[in-house]
C-alpha cells in the first residue's frame, strides 16, 4: 500500500480541486442552479455580479485546507470579509451572511484510509459507500446572500455533492450578518434608560460633593451616594491594622480572585477551535499544570472567609443577647444582605442580556451570546432569588454566579447556629466550640455519604458540598472573637512550633493542589476520588486557619508581609465586582476570535494578564457606579447616616493653579 497508496490519496485530494475547476466555478454554479429556492433568495442570487461572487467565495471555507489532519476540524472562513458585503442592485439589497458550523463530510478511497489512521480528526468506523469511506467531519463556513435560509442553502449545496464523496448539512449552522442582533427591544431600552439615570446621578452627586467640599460646607449623605469623588476616596483608602480587621483576608481574597480568573481563562480556551488540539489534551493530563485546574480551591477560600466573618462581627454586637432579641434582627439582616449583593449583580445580568449582544461579533459570537441571553432570561427567577445552583445547575445564567447562590443559601441557614452560638458562647464556651467542631465534621461526612448513595449525582455546584468550608470558617471565627485579646497559643519554643505548623499547612495545601489535578486527570476509583474530594476542602480550610491565626498574632513572616500589602486592600475591595464581571470579560474575548488559536503556556499567561487588567477596570466602574452607592443608600434608609455630614475645621483658603 505504501507509496502507491499515498500517491492515490494525493491524487484524490488534488482532484477535489481540479475536477471542480479550482472550486470557484463550482461555487458560481451553485448560485446559478436555483430550482426549489425561495423567491427572496433567488432575487438576491440573480442580482449578484461576478465580483461579489468572488468575494463570497474568497470568504468561504475550502474543502481542502492546511492542517486538516492536525488542527481542530473547524474552518471559520473570513468573517469580516463576508459581513462587509452590502450591495444594492436593481432595487435588491444583498448583505453577506456568514454561516459557520456547516456540517461538511469528506470521503476518500477506502484503500487510502489506513494512511490516516493516526490522525486525531479521522472519523472511526465510518461506513464504506461505493469504495469511498467518510473520514472527515468538518465544521465549515460559507458566505451566502442574507435572504437564503438554511433550507435554501441545503438545496443549493446539494449540487456540490459529488456522489456522496462530499456532503453538506446546514441544519446546525449559525448564520449572521452585520445587522444581526442590532435591533433594540424592551430590555435594551430599559437598560439604556437606567444607565442614563445613573449617569445623571453620578454627575449631579459628584458636582455637589466637590462643591460642598471646596467651600467647606456640610453634606447630605444621600446626595453624595453616587459621587465618584467620595466613593473613589473610600475605595483607595488604606485601612490601618487592628484587631477588628483581619488584614490577611485582603490578600487572600485578591490572590484567590487572580487564581479564579486564570482557571476560568483556561476553561474558556478549551471551547475554542485550536491549531494544536493534541497539545491541549496533553497539557490537561500533565500533573505539572494542575495549579490551574485546582482553581476551585480559591472559591473554597471565599466560602471560608465568608463563614469566618459572620460570627466574628455578629458576636461582637449580639453576644449574650436573648433569642427573641436576636430573632428580631434576622429578617433585616436578610434584607441587608440581599440589597448588598443584588444591585451590582442585577446590572451584570442586564448587561449580559443587552449590552453583550452589541459590543462584539465574530463567527462564534452570536451563537454563544444568544445562549447566554436565552439561559439568563429563562432562569431569571432562580438567578435573582439565589437558588439556580440547584434548580438549573446544568443551565446556569453566567456560570460563575453559582457561588453567590451557594453563599446566600448558607447565609439564610446561618441563624440556626449563629443565634445559639451568640447566646451561649459566654456561658458555655467549651460546649459551643465542641458542638461547632462536631457539626464541622458532620458537614465533611454528609457530601461523602450522598455521593456514595447517589453515584450518578452530577451537580458540581451544590451548596452542601461546600458547607464544610463555611462551617470551619464559622468555627474559627467564633474562636478568634472569643480569644481576640489572648496571646499566641504557644509559649515555649513558639518560633520552632510556628515554623513546623507553617510547613505542615503550606505543604498540605501544596499537595492538595496536585492531588486535585490527579483526580481531574481521571485517576483512582470512584470510592477513592469521593473520599479525597470530600477531605480536600476541610484540609484546605485548616491550612487557611493556621495562616490567619499566625499572621494575626504577628508570626506570619514574609507571607503576612505579602498578604497585607496596601495594594491588595484595593484589589480586595474590588473582588466582588471582579468575580461578577470576569466571566463576561473572558467570554467576550473568546467569542470575538476569528480564527483558530495556538495553545501554549505563554499564550495562556498573556491572556490571563489581559483578563486581569480588563477585569480590574470593569470592576472599578461597577463598584463606583453600582456597588458603593447602594451601600451608602442602604445606610441612609435603614441606619442613621442620612444626617448632615459636617465638614471638619475649614482648611486654609484654596486657590486654583494652572
Amino acid at each position: 500500500m505504501g507509496t502507491l497508496g499515498f500517491f492515490v490519496f494525493f491524487l484524490v485530494l488534488v482532484n477535489f480541486n481540479a475536477n471542480a475547476v479550482l472550486e470557484f466555478d463550482k461555487y458560481v454554479n451553485i448560485l446559478q442552479n436555483t430550482d426549489g429556492v425561495s423567491q427572496k433568495c433567488l432575487d438576491q442570487i440573480n442580482s449578484l455580479d461576478l465580483e461579489t461572487k468572488v468575494k463570497m467565495f474568497d470568504a468561504s471555507s475550502k474543502l481542502i485546507y492546511p492542517g486538516m489532519l492536525h488542527t481542530y476540524p473547524v474552518d471559520m472562513g473570513i468573517y469580516d470579509e463576508c459581513i462587509a458585503l452590502d450591495i444594492t442592485k436593481n432595487s435588491t439589497r444583498t448583505l453577506g451572511k456568514h454561516c459557520v458550523f456547516v456540517g461538511t463530510n469528506l470521503s476518500i478511497p477506502t484503500n487510502a484510509v489506513d494512511l490516516l489512521k493516526h490522525s486525531n480528526n479521522v472519523v472511526a468506523k465510518a461506513a464504506n459507500v461505493n469504495g469511498f469511506q467518510k473520514i472527515f467531519e468538518i465544521a465549515a463556513s460559507y458566505c451566502v446572500p442574507d435572504q437564503c435560509s438554511e433550507k435554501d442553502l441545503d438545496i443549493l449545496f446539494k449540487q456540490y455533492e459529488q456522489g456522496g464523496v462530499v456532503t453538506f448539512n446546514f441544519t446546525k449552522a449559525t448564520c449572521s450578518t452585520k445587522e444581526t442582533g442590532k435591533e433594540l427591544d424592551a430590555w435594551d431600552f430599559g437598560f439604556i434608560t437606567l444607565l442614563a439615570i445613573i449617569g445623571c446621578l453620578i454627575i449631579i452627586n459628584t458636582t455637589y460633593d466637590i462643591y460642598q467640599d471646596w467651600f467647606s460646607l456640610p453634606k447630605q449623605n444621600v446626595l453624595i451616594a453616587f459621587s465618584l469623588y467620595t466613593n473613589a476616596q473610600k475605595l483607595v483608602h488604606i485601612g490601618k491594622s487592628s484587631k477588628e480587621q483581619i488584614q490577611v483576608f485582603h490578600g487572600l481574597k485578591f490572590i484567590s480572585m487572580m487564581w479564579i480568573i486564570a482557571g476560568h481563562g483556561f476553561v474558556a480556551f478549551q471551547i475554542l477551535p485550536v491549531i494544536n488540539p493534541m497539545d491541549v489534551s496533553a497539557w490537561k493530563t500533565n500533573i505539572y499544570n494542575q495549579y490551574i485546574t485546582a482553581a476551585p480551591l480559591a472559591v473554597d477560600t471565599f466560602f471560608y472567609i465568608s463563614g469566618f466573618l459572620l460570627p466574628y462581627m455578629y458576636i461582637k454586637m449580639f453576644k449574650g443577647k436573648d433569642f427573641l432579641y436576636q430573632l428580631k434582627s434576622v429578617p433585616m439582616s436578610f434584607v441587608h444582605r440581599y440589597i448588598r449583593l443584588t444591585p451590582a449583580l442585577a446590572m451584570m445580568y442586564l448587561s449580559t442580556i443587552t449590552l453583550m449582544r452589541r459590543i462584539g461579533g465574530g463567527p462564534i459570537y452570536d451563537k454563544n451570546v444568544n445562549a447566554f441571553v436565552t439561559s439568563c432570561r429563562k432562569n431569571a427567577l432562580s438567578f435573582f432569588f439565589y437558588y439556580q445552583n440547584y434548580y438549573n445547575y446544568d443551565d446556569l445564567c453566567m456560570t460563575q454566579t453559582w457561588y453567590l447562590s451557594a453563599d446566600m443559601q448558607m447565609f439564610w441557614l446561618s441563624p440556626i447556629i449563629l443565634l445559639p452560638t451568640a447566646y451561649f458562647v459566654t456561658k458555655k464556651y467549651k460546649a459551643v466550640m465542641l458542638s461547632l467542631i462536631s457539626f464541622s465534621i458532620f458537614t465533611v461526612i454528609l457530601p461523602m455519604i450522598i455521593k456514595f448513595i447517589y453515584q450518578d449525582y452530577k451537580n458540581d455546584y451544590d451548596t452542601h458540598s461546600r458547607l464544610c468550608n463555611y462551617i470551619i470558617g464559622f468555627t474559627f471565627g467564633v474562636f478568634m472573637r472569643e480569644n481576640i485579646d489572648k496571646p499566641f497559643i504557644f509559649k515555649k519554643n513558639k518560633y520552632l512550633k510556628n515554623f513546623l505548623l507553617w510547613c505542615i499547612a503550606l505543604g498540605s495545601m501544596y499537595v492538595l493542589v496536585y492531588l486535585n489535578g490527579w483526580i481531574y486527570i481521571g485517576n483512582g476509583t470512584y470510592a477513592g476520588k469521593t473520599v479525597i474530594e470530600s477531605l480536600m476542602r476541610p484540609i484546605w480550610c485548616l491550612g487557611l486557619t493556621w495562616i490567619v491565626y499566625s499572621c494575626f498574632h504577628g508570626y506570619g513572616g514574609v507571607v503576612n508581609w505579602i498578604l497585607t500589602r496596601p495594594i491588595l486592600q484595593f484589589g480586595s475591595r474590588l473582588s466582588y465586582c471582579m468575580y461578577l464581571m470576569h466571566g463576561s470579560v473572558i467570554a467576550h474575548n473568546v467569542m470575538m476570535f476569528r480564527q483558530k488559536e495556538i495553545f501554549s503556556d505563554w499564550r495562556e499567561f498573556y491572556l490571563w494578564c489581559g483578563y486581569l487588567i480588563v477585569t480590574l477596570m470593569v470592576a472599578l466602574v461597577w463598584s463606583l457606579a453600582f456597588e458603593s452607592p447602594i451601600i451608602i443608600l442602604e445606610k441612609v434608609i435603614f441606619g442613621a447616616s442620612g444626617k448632615k455630614k459636617e465638614h471638619p475645621t475649614p482648611p486654609a483658603k484654596k486657590t486654583i493653579q494652572a
